[in-house]
């Protein structure tokens, strides 16, 4: 990833460009000693004049409030510049040059305003060391600091409740309420010039006369201290998705990682960097430099990785695919200048300040389908398997890969957070979105219909470990589903276990729980079975007639083997449940395996057997699991336990064990983590993932063959002919000899053995 970069000047003189700001998606407007605003459009690259300052007013900082950042069709009465000057005077001015209002502001300069993310309140900080707050039309709200000394920068926290500013050697957190206390520490060994706080990760970064860059969290604690460069830092800022910022010095810009390692290096003839932005759409930067010239820059070559393919942006308006397995390119070109793109599940989304295109990985030629936007800034793409999402900071619109709108959905309480890839998840069935301003607060949305799923009742597991919390969710149409609440390194999984579930609560000391559905008490004694074998599941319950309670019971509590009850008359009523449930979690949590067989054949019920089965096969104890599965009569479960147990290797047991778990996914990561790549593969051919097996050895460069002889072994039992495209593809100069695939297969088993 670089900056492709480019110097341009409005006049032939040499005066210093002190500040740039955006106005639109390809409109920047900048001001400097020569007392002019000039207007920069960067889609037919012209420039004009807006506005000549008087004689006496030299700019120091200017910044943009507009509103109309998502449409194509922007309104400029509603948009603000807001100006500072060395004389402390702060200037109103709209985007065609009008000024709205001048006021005193400050006594001596302004060295640094900023907008509010909304736009409504501006934040000035002078050389006087005082702090103000100003509402949109210019009247002074409030005036949070007094001081000697000078404030140089300031910025406004994500929620914007909080200012930071930089003060001599000092950072400052100050909250707009009086009655909190600061928080500030020492950041530099020089005079600090410039900060900026990012409203996505909530990291702040700084700059100094000590020649140094720096990375805080929003406590002050240190994150990354840069070396130290050539001349100090005079300008940096952060990209509106949090991922990337820029430096800026005397010939010198540098684009940094979050984490503070630099992308790139560029020494352009600019001399200093005064004041750097970015776009909102988060592909280009804007500098003011003190050799007279305005510095455009474009992000360039960040690329997208998807199993074999690589994705590369390599122009303003161009893509290079790269297959890495047989290193086929193919150069894509579209009409506008790239926004944005996402690689996932066989589709390329190419999102352009006009359009959308979606690309097959099958037919890179042509796009599949393009269409028109409404938004001209998309900031984050999401994609599922049958459809993908376009999200901006005022829209969400999910679109099925036809190119057909789905749903649109929306919430008057959410406030999205477009640039977060982390609070944003989208499935085939479900929209998950994590609220920007309470960030306790998910919703829920159904991507078909776009309305919300209803959370009508929560459950959380009282007892066990806290890695294996399990939490129950009631939905609006009344189906139960159990979810793992910390599920690390792998994805969250959901399991539906339910229907028309009433009521629901668990046990206060043991791992199970009961509710109340079409008229019966239901005991899960097992929870984690759904995880494990979703057969277990229905079988690991006890099952008690409701109707003698009368209509409407409400579960109160579950407490040792009774389940408390209330009536629709207020009455309340216990039912027992059986003791057993409870002795055998006992036996297995003391890890008395023994004695919990012998209960179960004491008891002998489907419910303890299918419990004692999923518990073994949990926590891995394989001669107990086969005696609980022969007794549910399970004869080819018990066999593949036997296969298990016979396999010397204790990684490919657990591989074959998450697989008996139905976690395919799993299984196959604790094969390739192993380097058994010979078994990752022909565990996806023996499950007919072939593109999967097809695309491992391609990766690898190891048993194409085999993969492609058990293809068309697979192909003539049941007499059909190649499809595939990337089967074809990719068989072509490949031999398939059976007596050498034998061969080596049987090395490969033997390799095994010996290891």
């Amino acid at each position: 990833m670089k900056l492709k970069i480019v110097l341009k000047k409005s006049s032939k003189n040499f005066d210093l460009v002190g500040c740039v700001c955006w106005c639109g998606p390809d409109e920047v407007y900048s001001a400097g000693d020569n007392h002019e605003i000039t207007k920069w459009n960067l889609a037919t690259g012209e420039h004009s004049l807006v506005a000549k300052l008087p004689d006496d007013f030299y700019p120091t900082d200017i910044k943009c409030a507009y509103k109309s950042a998502n449409t194509k069709q922007q309104s400029n009465s509603n948009d603000v510049l807001a100006i500072g000057s060395t004389d402390g005077r702060l200037m109103l001015m709209s985007r065609n040059g009008r000024v709205e209002k001048l006021v005193e502001a400050h006594l001596g300069a302004i060295p640094s305003l900023n907008w509010n993310h909304e736009g409504t309140d501006l934040i000035t900080g002078g050389e006087d060391g005082q702090l103000k707050i100003w509402s949109r039309s210019g009247m002074l709200r409030s005036t949070l600091r007094q001081s000697s000394c000078a404030v140089h920068s300031v910025a406004w926290s994500s929620s914007c409740d909080h200012v930071l500013y930089a003060s001599d050697r000092q950072l400052t957190i100050k909250p707009i309420q009086t009655n909190v206390k600061n928080l500030n520490w020492k950041a530099h060994e020089g005079l600090i010039l410039c900060v900026d706080w990012n409203h996505t990760n909530n990291l702040i970064i700084s700059g100094a006369e000590d020649c140094k860059y720096k990375i805080w969290d929003s406590y002050g604690r240190i994150i990354y201290t840069s070396s130290s460069h050539e001349h100090p830092i005079t300008s940096l800022s952060w990209s509106p998705s949090g991922h990337l910022f820029v430096v800026g010095a005397f010939n010198l810009i540098r684009l940094c990682d979050k984490l503070g390692w630099s992308h790139s290096l560029d020494k352009p003839s600019s001399g200093s960097l005064y004041n750097l932005c970015w776009s909102r759409d988060g592909t280009q930067v804007v500098g003011g430099a003190g050799g007279g010239a305005v510095l455009f820059a474009r992000l360039s070559d960040w690329v997208h990785e998807w199993q074999n393919l690589e994705i590369q942006v390599s122009g303003a308006k161009a893509i290079q695919v790269r297959n890495i397995s047989n290193d086929a390119r193919d150069h894509l070109e579209v009409k506008d200048r790239i926004i944005n793109t996402s690689i996932r599940y066989k589709y390329l989304i190419v999102v352009t300040s006009s359009k959308c295109y979606v690309y097959s990985v099958n037919n890179w030629h042509t796009p599949a389908v393009e269409f028109e936007l409404k938004e001209c800034i998309v900031s984050m793409i999401q994609q599922s398997h049958r459809y993908f999402m376009l999200l901006n900071s005022s829209s969400i619109n999910i679109f099925s890969y036809d190119g057909r709108l789905v749903s649109s959905p929306k919430s008057t309480s959410l406030n999205l957070d477009p640039y977060n890839r982390h609070a944003v998840v989208i499935s085939d069935d479900v929209l998950v979105i994590r609220d920007k301003l309470d960030e306790k607060t998910v919703y829920v949305f159904e991507t078909v219909t776009g309305k919300m799923t209803e959370v009508m009742e929560l459950g959380l597991e009282m007892s066990g470990k806290a890695s294996d919390r399990k939490m129950t969710v009631v939905d609006r149409n009344r189906d139960l589903h159990i979810i793992v609440v910390r599920g690390a390194g792998s994805p969250r999984r959901v399991v539906k276990v339910g229907r028309v579930v009433e009521s629901l609560c668990w046990h206060d000391d043991r791992s199970m729980f009961a509710c109340i559905s079409e008229s019966q008490v239901i005991v899960f004694v097992c929870p984690s079975a759904g995880f494990i074998d979703r057969s277990l599941m229905e079988k690991a319950v006890i099952v008690r007639d409701a109707s003698e309670y009368g209509k409407n019971p409400q579960i109160q509590s579950f407490h040792g083997n009774n389940v408390q009850l209330k009536r629709g008359n207020g009455s309340m009523v216990s039912c027992h449940v059986t003791p057993y449930a409870g002795m055998l979690l006992e036996c297995v949590e003391a890890s008395k395996w023994e004695e919990a067989v012998k209960l179960c054949r004491f008891v002998n019920t489907e419910a303890m057997w299918a419990c004692l089965a999923a518990l073994a096969t949990n926590q891995k104890n394989l001669n107990t699991a086969e005696v609980a599965y022969a007794a549910l009569n399970e004869p080819e479960k018990v066999k593949f336990l036997q296969h298990i147990k016979q396999e010397t290797r204790k990684e490919v047991q657990s591989s074959e064990l998450a697989l008996f778990s139905n976690n395919v996914h799993q299984a196959e990561g604790i094969l390739i983590q192993s380097g058994l790549i010979f078994r990752a593969i022909m565990l996806n051919v023996n499950l007919f993932q072939w593109e999967r097996a097809l695309e491992l050895s391609l990766k690898h460069k190891t048993h194409i063959d085999t993969v492609i002889g058990h293809r068309q072994q697979y192909l003539n039992k049941f007499g059909k002919k190649e499809t595939n495209k990337y089967f074809i593809q990719n068989s072509e100069g490949v031999k398939v000899n059976w007596e050498t695939i034998k061969a080596k297969m049987q090395a490969e088993y033997q390799n095994e053995k010996s290891q």
